[in-house]
């Protein structure tokens, strides 16, 4: 069951990520560190978000209301690889290999007759992160870990949103920002408490910040163009997991995590004080509930849950808060081989992109869809 559980919320984050807190996928789970013996596990997730809206126009412009913005938010595959080993009774590590963060947005048509399209944010990011744990008397343990991330990037700024060619003085309309991979550690520390007997754990672990300085061309708008040093970070944040028996063969589950989004920044050249991605803290919330049938089939339903806050959004990041539901299951195939499946449903809040502050389109009944798998073999 305890392993059910890690499968279970591993699988939730996975499906809902390409919509979840600031650009938020894996959620960075310790789960897999608390797998029971030696164990190699593969999982992917496939993410297909409907989020759409309408513009609300222009009128210095000459651009109506009613632009329809269809299929902003581009489907994506994830995938994650995790060994985890048992050194001694009291000493053990696991390599974790995931894609913490990324955003895929893209408005469709033109920019020079609509408020925002062809505005355009890809963000890819790998990390690698190896954390060992150490357990002491009494049900305590703790483990700490180093994290190699690399992360890349584009920006499209486009549309009159951003300025009218040739008549606004700060026009950013038709900027491109184009960062190339980099590479930096960062690093792990958490604790945990376990009671083995009513399936209890309860663990705390924080996620440093992990800084960059990226070799990045942009050119177009009103900013210095040419190459330069684009300085940026991906955020701090802290994970607090927890699952308890509260009945023979049924275990609760759940996690709260936060990240310091609101410390994240992609600064233009030439701009002192610009920011491209203006982005609030998250904070994620995960409950559910798993049933063990019999030897071989579990089941568990869990809800996410993410508040929603200011509506005026950056257009690349153009939803406010969630609330999904995951269905999930695991089947274990033999005494070594074990099979988990799940299906996320996530229900996206209201977001008003802006520029300015000044609202430039509306983005009503968002939802997502995502469908997640994983196989674990036990050695």
């Amino acid at each position: 069951m305890k392993n059910l559980m890690i499968s279970s919320a591993a699988l939730a984050l996975m499906a809902s990520g390409a919509v979840a807190g600031g650009l938020d996928r894996s959620g960075q789970s310790m789960g897999d560190l608390y797998q029971e013996g030696n164990v190699a596990k593969l999982s992917f997730g496939q993410v297909n978000p409907s989020i759409s809206g309408t513009g609300s126009g222009i009128a210095a412009a000459g651009i109506a209301a009613g632009t329809a913005y269809d299929g902003v938010g581009e489907h994506y595959t994830a995938y994650a690889l995790s060994l985890k080993m048992d050194i001694n009774e009291r000493l053990s590590f696991a390599i974790i290999n995931d894609q913490p963060f990324g955003v895929d947005v893209l408005y469709p048509g033109s920019g020079t007759t609509t408020e925002l399209g062809g505005t355009r944010a890809t963000v890819d990011t790998r990390a690698t992160t190896f954390v060992g744990r150490y357990k002491f008397d009494g049900g305590l343990s703790a483990h700490a870990g180093l994290r190699i991330q690399s992360i890349s990037g584009e920006i499209d700024l486009s549309g009159i949103a951003y300025g009218v060619p040739g008549v606004t003085p700060t026009n950013a309309n038709g900027y491109k920002l184009v960062a190339e991979q980099g590479t930096e550690l960062g690093y792990l520390v958490g604790v945990a408490y376990e009671r083995p007997d009513i399936a209890l754990r309860v663990s705390l672990t924080y996620n440093s910040a992990i800084d960059y300085n990226l070799d990045a061309t942009d050119s177009g708008g009103f900013f210095t163009s040419g190459d330069y040093t684009l300085e940026t970070s991906t955020p701090e944040s802290w994970n607090l997991e927890f699952q308890t028996g509260v009945a023979a063969d049924t275990l609760v589950f759940g996690s709260i995590r936060w990240a310091a989004w609101g410390d994240f920044d992609v600064p233009a050249n030439g701009l002192a004080g610009s920011d491209l991605a203006d982005i609030d803290d998250s904070y994620a919330y995960t409950l559910g509930v798993g049933r063990r049938f019999n030897d071989k089939l579990s089941g568990s339903v869990s809800l996410s849950y993410e508040a929603e806050g200011d509506d005026l959004v950056s257009p690349l990041a153009p939803t406010n808060g969630l609330m999904g539901i995951t269905v999930g299951a695991q089947y274990a195939l033999n005494e070594t081989v074990t099979l988990s499946g799940g299906v996320n449903y996530t229900k996206l809040g209201d977001a008003r992109p802006e520029t300015g502050s000044t609202e430039r389109a509306q983005f009503t009944d968002n939802d997502s869809l995502g469908v997640g798998f994983s196989i674990a073999y036990k050695f």
